[in-house]
């Protein structure tokens, strides 16, 4: 038989056996593709979830000292149309807690999770999660009383010739509650300031109710503000002017001379703005020899008056000088 009617002859009998009972065939080759899709969709695969994140409550007087929160990573079984619209916040997280009693001061908290933890949806399996175990950073807190100290605003400072001689408050000490690892060691927290108090235009002493400043983000302070006293001076420097001439006070008719000195030197106390003005044109140091008898000697004691205000005269040296009458 040629080959072209072999062909002929094999599509015609394809043709009587599709079309025969086509619509049966037809029903069957439908129900059987639905039952491939179901048993493949049923068939169990393995995936992995990443970004579990781990919640971590620490119990009461323990704080957790590392930043973020931790995460693992789950290994799950399940549908493929399961898997696929899976999401880490389906998962709900149960039993996991830190206990006081493994607690090691100065050592990480080791906290140990197993597949049991994680909770999936309905036909969802957890198989495994990783890492198995989490090294967690926490202290334990601890109260200590800490003594307040004042700050000031650099940037509002007093006026010149001021000083803040002492600044006091109630209380002068107060309760901080941190993590142990603050408050002992040598790079311990020894007080607590209080946030910068202006001190702009301020002459004299006065009184404030002042926030105190956390060292640290989370730790506590109580109280939180307290009332304190500022006390304003004025601020007073010491200057030595040296090589002062000695002036002589006489009676009428009267001549008198110094014996061997005629410069004395004067310390004077004042603002140091004051200081800083005066020149030794403003200083005037004399003895006065009115009571001296005639052809007569003696020791005299110098004296010194000052051109300006709010001055004080410390120290003339020498105290006294030799004046001759003549």
């Amino acid at each position: 038989m040629p080959k072209n009617e072999r062909m002929r002859s094999l599509l015609t009998f394809l043709y009587n056996i599709v079309r025969k009972d086509f619509s049966r065939k037809l029903i069957a080759l439908v129900l059987t593709a639905i039952i491939y899709v179901a048993v493949l969709d049923r068939l169990s695969v393995s995936h992995d979830i990443p970004g579990i994140d781990i919640p971590i409550n620490p119990p009461s007087g323990f704080v957790v000292m590392q930043a973020g929160t931790p995460s693992v990573r789950l290994t799950v079984t399940g549908s493929q149309s399961r898997l696929k619209r899976l999401k880490p916040e389906d998962f709900r997280i149960t039993d996991i807690e830190i206990k006081p009693e493994k607690y090691v001061e100065g050592k990480p908290y080791v906290l140990q999770l197993s597949p049991s933890n994680f909770h999936a949806p309905l036909g969802v399996t957890v198989v495994s999660v990783s890492p198995e175990s989490l090294r967690i950073d926490i202290d334990k807190l601890e109260t200590l009383r800490l003594p307040v100290k004042a700050s000031f605003d650099p940037n509002h400072p007093l006026p010149t010739g001021y000083k803040v001689e002492e600044c006091s408050f109630n209380p002068s000490e107060v309760f901080v509650t941190a993590p142990s690892m603050f408050l002992r060691g040598k790079n311990a927290i020894k007080e607590v300031i209080t946030y910068p108090i202006g001190l702009s235009n301020m002459t004299g002493s006065f009184d404030i109710d002042q926030k105190i400043l956390s060292p640290r983000p989370g730790i506590k302070i109580s109280p939180e503000t307290v009332s304190g006293r500022v006390h304003i001076i004025r601020k007073f420097g010491e200057k030595t002017y040296k090589d002062l001439k000695i002036r002589i006070m006489q009676n009428p008719g009267q001549t008198a001379k110094l014996a061997d000195i005629s410069h004395a030197a004067v310390k004077l106390s004042a603002s140091g703005e004051i200081l800083n003005e005066l020149t030794s044109d403003d200083i005037h140091v004399y003895v006065f020899a009115g009571d001296l008898p005639p052809n007569g000697s003696g020791m005299l004691k110098l004296n010194c008056t000052v051109n300006g205000k709010d001055v004080t005269i410390l120290s003339i040296t020498p105290e006294r000088v030799k004046v001759i009458s003549q």
